[in-house]
């Protein structure tokens, strides 16, 4: 399975487990990725987020830890913002992805 499919997995599991905040912050993210992956070898794993546009200058990002020996997504969920950090919206590439280092 490609990394683009995993990622369509990773947005279609993510949507049924969503929370929403007013600001989303990179604190915030990151605090989620190391609550995720706690004191686990993590060399196997990939800590992703997908930010999207929405409607009126809401926003969505995905996250979740993908494991790359198994293929398979360990933790996700989905967040709903007003609004998100600069920081954090200058991380993504113009697909909207980013890859954490946590």
């Amino acid at each position: 399975m490609s990394f683009w499919s995993l990622v369509g997995t990773l947005i279609t599991g993510a949507i049924i487990a969503g929370i929403v905040v007013t600001v989303l912050s990179i604190d915030s993210i990151v605090d989620w990725f190391r609550e995720q992956l706690g004191h686990r070898q993590v060399s196997d794993r990939l800590a992703v987020t997908i930010l999207q546009n929405l409607e009126h200058g809401n926003y969505q990002v995905v996250q979740g830890v993908f494991n790359t020996s198994t293929q398979e997504y360990e933790s996700q969920r989905t967040v709903n913002s007003s609004e998100v950090d600069q920081q954090f919206l200058s991380a993504h590439n113009e697909d909207g992805l980013a890859v954490w280092n946590v």
